[in-house]
C-alpha cells in the first residue's frame, strides 16, 4: 500500500471514529465502556474478570473497578464457578439485560443515520471489509 494511501485510511478512520461516537452518545448513566462490558459478558456467558480485561485491552485492576461498579448498580452479578470454587464468573443481571437491550435498540437507530447515506452495496461492501479485519485481527489473538 502506498504511503500516502495509508495516511489517508488513517486519518479517515479517525474521522469516521470521532464521528460516530459524537453521533452514538446515549444520554444515560453509562459509559461507552460499561456498555460494551454488558455487551460482551451477555454474548459470553459467565465469563471471567480475565477475560473482560483482555478483552477490553485494560488492565485486570481497571477491569476490576469497572465491574465493580456495574455490579454495585446491578447490571452485572458475580457467579461462583461450579466447577472450581476459586473462580468466580461474572454474569449480567436482568435488569442489566433490559438496559443494554434498550440502548442497543437506540444505538440502531443511530447507526441507520449514519450509515443512510450508503447503498445496499456499499454496505455490504463495509460489511465485508470489516468482517475481513477483524477474522484477520481475531487470529492473530490465537496465534498468541
Amino acid at each position: 500500500m502506498a504511503k500516502d494511501d495509508i495516511n489517508y485510511l488513517i486519518s479517515l478512520i479517525f474521522s469516521s471514529g470521532r464521528l460516530i461516537k459524537k453521533r452514538m452518545r446515549i444520554k444515560k448513566k453509562f459509559s461507552p465502556l460499561q456498555i460494551l462490558t454488558l455487551h460482551y459478558v451477555k454474548e459470553h456467558r459467565n465469563t471471567s474478570m480475565k477475560d473482560i480485561a483482555s478483552f477490553l485491552s485494560i488492565a485486570p485492576s481497571s477491569a476490576t473497578s469497572l465491574i465493580n461498579g456495574l455490579v454495585r448498580s446491578h447490571k452485572l452479578k458475580r457467579v461462583s464457578d461450579n466447577k472450581d470454587r476459586r473462580l468466580i464468573r461474572i454474569a449480567i443481571t436482568s435488569q442489566g439485560e433490559a438496559i443494554l437491550d434498550a440502548i442497543l435498540e437506540k444505538v440502531k437507530i443511530k447507526m441507520q443515520n449514519i450509515f443512510s447515506k450508503l447503498q445496499s452495496r456499499e454496505i455490504r461492501s463495509l460489511i465485508h471489509i470489516l468482517e475481513k479485519i477483524c477474522s484477520n485481527d481475531s487470529q492473530k489473538e490465537v496465534k498468541k
